[in-house]
């Protein structure tokens, strides 16, 4: 009997592998479900760490019909992304991801627990969007920032990527996924 990957299977692997990194840098933080770009699209995961690192999941019950949309959003404000699919999608996914995205493939092993094998490393995205980006703080802290550095104009590129960076981690808020033991 053929297994297939549902969300669920694959989200608990990927989250269990992300704590691993969690246990390397105790300032990462994972949070699942996160809206993008004023709402248009949801990254299935998101971790902050040195990176802002997007994750997308797309099982063998899912298909890839907005992928070609969400790429788009993905790319405004992740400095890494990462896909991750079943074994049904394996293929067709690298037609349809930029070569610069990760891809990882979910398949079962002989318990059918869900395994994890990288098929593409993410590299580094340069199509961010300092618009799009700065949407992911609230306002108060943009306009605490803002004021700090004593700039309205001045933000570069790379200082804005710091600063939300530091802002996403620093929240108290976040539906963030607790280290298991």
């Amino acid at each position: 009997m053929k297994l297939y990957t549902n969300d669920l299977m694959i989200r608990n692997a990927l989250e269990k592998r992300l704590l691993i990194t969690r246990k390397n840098d105790p300032s990462t933080i994972i949070i699942p479900e996160v809206e993008i770009c004023m709402g248009f699209a949801r990254a299935d995961i998101m971790m902050v760490n040195g990176i802002l690192h997007g994750f997308e999941i797309k099982s063998d019950r899912d298909t890839l019909e907005r992928l070609k949309h969400q790429v788009g959003y993905y790319e405004q404000v992740f400095e890494k992304i990462t896909i991750v699919v079943g074994e049904k999608y394996s293929d067709e996914v690298q037609k349809i991801v930029p070569d610069y995205w990760g891809i990882v493939v979910a398949s079962f092993f002989k318990n059918e627990k869900v395994k994890l094998s990288n098929i593409q490393i993410a590299k580094k995205n340069k199509f961010i969007d300092p618009y799009s980006l700065v949407q992911m703080l609230w306002k108060n802290e943009v306009l605490e920032e803002l004021d700090k550095r004593g700039l309205v104009n001045n933000l570069s590129h790379k200082e804005l990527l710091e600063m939300v960076k530091e802002k996403l981690k620093s929240r108290n808020q976040w539906r963030t996924v607790e280290q298991q033991e």
